[in-house]
């Protein structure tokens, strides 16, 4: 029986009428930078998802209480959205993005925080 599931396995599926794109799976990016002195972690590409960014910025302002907002991602096409928390809430994020079916492994998480010299110490620790 497993022979037989082994196979008639697929190596990957395709949706009816949707053409396939070549390339990695695009992954949401959540990004901690330094903005003004404090931290904020900035999340873009929730929309391919299907992730609404003003439901999950009601959310986490809840649970992170602290300030979030909604904008236009800088340099992306028109109506891909950004959603923007400050203080470091990584754990918070993950946990809520998580809850609507978004796994670890389909985001990213890029740290911006560092400045040169720290990263020039962190290379030679290593």
């Amino acid at each position: 029986m497993v022979s037989h599931l082994a196979k008639s396995a697929v190596g990957g599926q395709t949706l009816a009428g949707v053409k396939p794109k070549a390339g990695a799976s695009p992954k949401a990016l959540i990004a901690l930078e330094k903005r003004t002195g404090s931290k904020i972690v900035m999340v873009t590409n929730l929309e391919i998802f299907v992730i609404i960014p003003s439901l999950l910025v009601e959310e986490l302002q809840k649970k992170c209480a602290s300030s979030t907002s909604v904008t236009q991602a800088a340099g992306a096409p028109k109506g891909a959205m950004e959603v923007l928390v400050q203080e470091d809430q990584r754990k918070v994020i993950d946990a809520a993005l998580a809850s609507r079916g978004l796994k670890s492994q389909w985001a990213e998480v890029v740290h911006r925080t560092m400045t040169k010299k720290k990263k020039k110490k962190k290379k030679k620790k290593s």
